[in-house]
């Protein structure tokens, strides 16, 4: 059975929504810069709706995970505005491994999402590193956060 675009997008809305603002404990994962706000978080891909995971190309499984990454110029009102960005991230284990993430825009009814998907091992920790240049502006944004990913 399909599902209809307006349905598609208000899943993938809502699973972004609430992985950015969830997670019980946990203050909003965010970082201003002059006049943008980046927005950011990660989780493994098997709570995707399957859908929805179909529709963006990506893998549901209890051993990959993804980044989500928003840009938004601060505007006057409660949101802002999403911002287009040339996102790069990059991730970082306890071993110091380095590997790339690769990331694609997500442009769906005005949000903009940047998104990269990787493979995990059980209680890995990730640092991530997080380089963001919105568009029409000279200076990159750097940013990093930690994770650790459970296989369920």
């Amino acid at each position: 059975m399909n599902a209809s675009p307006v349905r598609l997008y208000l899943s993938l809305l809502a699973i972004l929504l609430s992985v950015m603002f969830s997670v019980a404990g946990r203050a909003e994962q965010s970082e201003t810069f002059g006049e943008y706000t980046v927005h950011y978080n990660a989780i493994t891909t098997n709570f995707l709706e399957p859908t929805v995971a179909r529709t963006y190309n990506i893998v549901r499984s209890p051993s990959r995970a993804m980044v989500n990454i928003t840009v938004m110029r601060n505007t006057d009102g409660p949101v802002g505005e999403a911002a287009q960005a040339a996102v790069e991230i990059t991730a970082i284990n306890l071993a110091r491994q380095v590997r790339t993430v690769n990331v694609r825009e997500l442009n769906d009814g005005g949000g903009i999402y940047y998104i990269g998907d990787f493979p995990f091992t059980n209680e890995e920790t990730l640092e991530f590193v997080v380089k963001v240049k919105p568009e029409g502006q000279e200076k990159t944004h750097t940013l990093s956060f930690r994770q650790q990913f459970f296989v369920d």
